[in-house]
């Protein structure tokens, strides 16, 4: 397997990673993914919840769980009395959300038509992201420990893993050991198997299960790293890291220690990528490439008997582009020699994604810039934007498992950018006060993302769908985008926007938007009920530019569809062509009704701005 070439995504610069080798496994093919923030999604049990300490570390200021159903843009009392900035005092919040959350929520993922969780970073870390990693070995405590009465049986969780002092329960069992970096002192603690637990119930449920890596920086509580620090050249870990100078012992009142960090933040040091002697390629120093490697096999076998199905499905690689080449393509190897049904997807920069593992590119950046460019920016006709996808479909050697989104958690969500009108590229936190509208969108606005959704869902590929966008949440510039999930059981605060925006004196309430959530239900059980939607052949049946119509055929063996979708602004009465016996049994797939072929010719009735899928009975 070589590694072939590195290319841009025209004007996004996103570098991409493209390995040779064989085909993306059956499991990818049309999938629903589902992006999934842990902190943000579910609060299953509020007794493994973030403290104070946990958050504010060393600061002595007021801090409480956030209230998960609270105003986004009011000020808890201990907030208020922080006098801190408002984008700080989010950056300190946390809502409880944990794997237990999304345990209990399985069945309405189920329900929903999702067949892989992607889940942002579960490993132990003092942030909402959790991109800063303390270790790669152990899931975070404030995702499952479930207290007293727990898994009893297993000792409590550590902040530190890899404490110099036994403690007081281990010094009573003679067969568990301190922790080091050697695997076979690794011990699951009791979010570690609310985690395993999590895998074998998605499982059970026919749902896979991705995680994300990041391999390139950790935090600066990251136990190899706290070891450096204490110990300086006298650590075991010093190579491990870009150490550019050592504290003095001469000057105990001044701090000489210094290194790299990834963009330059001291909270995120790096992890060194010597270059090989003779070579210009650069690869991790090998102590820390074998524990990712150890690390990226405990989660593909979690009880290591060789059998990896009660594993993770995959890993995505944060920010693969930090990293090298033959790095990435022996690491993929690794991942596919464990388990040959596993996927790898690289992330590389601003979101771009390729996977990692022998297969092809797996997401498709200029997807969804083509998509937010026609719906949003309306920069070009309909022609022209199907002649843009079909580009880009044809462009992708993943087939049927290539990733489209609208939305992640790395910009603003679909509503939001259809709100506000941004660019697709725009970083978070670039726009001033009077460029970004926090606002919920009005019902024109759900329009066009019912429209967008609708192409998302019915065109060949993967959707990757992010949490809440399915219940109308919106946000965009700074953390607005991942606040807690709408829950209909739970009644919120309406949202007030004068701290953000003293122009605005507008309310919105914030509910889950139930129309729209039915249009996303139906789109994905028809998804789930027709194979042509996940797998099948494209082929365009019809394209007006002067009525922005378009009609297209997807067929899979003896499943087949026809996508129509009317994208002008008045109610339209179409005939398309599908090539059907006039005696077929032809029913609509979005609403109850079923159609009449006659000469080879069906007639459907659009309202504007809306889509149907036409199935052909068997």
């Amino acid at each position: 397997m070589k590694l072939q070439t590195f290319l841009l995504l025209g004007c996004l610069a996103a570098a991409q990673i493209i390995f040779a080798g064989d085909p993306l496994p059956e499991w990818t093919q049309g999938a629903v993914w589902y992006h999934i923030v842990p902190e943000r999604f579910r609060n299953g049990n509020p007794q493994n919840d973030p403290t104070k300490t946990d958050v504010l570390r060393k600061d002595n200021g007021d801090w409480q769980v956030h209230p998960w159903a609270s105003d986004w843009y009011k000020l808890q009392i201990w907030e208020a009395n922080r006098h801190l900035p408002f984008d700080e005092l989010v950056a300190q919040r946390r809502y409880g959300g944990d794997l237990l959350g999304v345990i209990e929520k399985l069945p309405y993922l189920k329900e929903f038509g999702v067949n892989v969780i992607y889940l942002s970073p579960i490993f132990e870390s003092p942030s909402v992201l959790k991109y800063d990693a303390s270790t790669f070995h152990h899931i975070d405590d404030n995702f499952g420990f479930t207290g007293a009465g727990g898994f009893s049986n297993l000792p409590p969780p550590r902040k530190n893993r890899l404490e110099k002092k036994v403690n007081a329960q281990e010094k009573h069992d003679e067969n568990v050991l301190p922790e080091t970096e050697d695997p076979a002192t690794w011990k699951l603690t009791p979010s570690d198997e609310v985690f395993v637990q999590l895998l074998a119930k998605a499982h059970e449920q026919g749902m896979k299960v991705v995680i994300t890596g990041v391999f390139h920086y950790v935090g600066e509580d990251f136990w190899a790293f706290r070891d450096l620090q204490e110990k300086q050249r006298e650590s075991a870990y010093k190579d491990w890291f870009e150490v550019l100078s050592w504290d003095d012992p001469a000057t105990p009142d001044t701090v000489e220690f210094d290194y790299k960090s990834w963009e330059n933040d001291r909270r995120r040091p790096l992890f060194r990528q010597p270059a090989p002697a003779g070579k210009d390629e650069h690869g991790l120093a090998a102590p820390v490439k074998k524990y990712i490697f150890d690390c990226t096999r405990r989660w593909l076998d979690p009880n290591g008997d060789g059998d990896p199905r009660d594993g993770v499905d995959g890993w995505v690689v944060h920010e693969a582009h930090a990293l090298a080449a033959p790095f990435l393509e022996e690491w993929a190897q690794f991942v596919k020699s464990i388990n040959p049904q596993a996927i790898a997807l690289a992330a590389g920069e601003n979101g771009a994604s390729a996977v990692a593992n022998g297969f092809a590119i797996a997401a498709s950046e200029a997807f969804t810039k083509t998509m937010h460019d026609f719906f949003v920016h309306q920069k070009y006709s309909l022609s022209e934007f199907h002649d843009k996808l079909e580009q880009i479909r044809k462009d992708s050697s993943a087939g049927h498992g290539v990733l489209h989104r609208l939305s992640d958690h790395h910009r603003d969500r679909i509503a939001t950018i259809i709100r506000s009108h941004v660019a697709t590229d725009s970083v978070l936190g670039e726009f001033t006060p009077g460029e970004y509208d926090p606002r919920k969108p009005d019902k024109r606005q759900r329009d066009i993302q019912k429209a967008m959704v609708f192409l998302q869902l019915t065109y060949p590929g993967a959707p990757m769908i992010l949490y809440g966008d399915e219940s109308g949440m919106w946000g965009g510039a700074q953390r607005d985008l991942i606040k807690p999930m709408l829950w209909r059981e739970f009644v919120y605060e309406k949202e007030t926007y004068s701290i953000i925006r003293p122009d605005l004196s507008d309310e919105s309430e914030n509910v889950v938007d139930g129309e729209l959530l039915q249009f996303y239900y139906l789109l994905n059980k028809a998804r789930r009920e027709n194979a042509a939607l996940q797998k099948g052949d494209y082929k365009l049946l019809l394209l007006d530019d002067q009525k922005n119509i378009l009609a297209f055929a997807r067929q899979f063996e003896k499943n087949e569809v026809v996508v129509v979708f009317n994208n002008s602004e008045e109610r339209r009465t179409i005939e398309i062509a599908a090539g059907w016996k006039d005696d077929s049994k032809v029913k609509d797939g979005m609403k109850d009704e079923k159609y009449r072929v006659k000469n080879g010719v069906i007639k459907v009735e659009l309202e504007k701005k809306t889509g149907t899928i036409v199935i052909k009975q068997k």
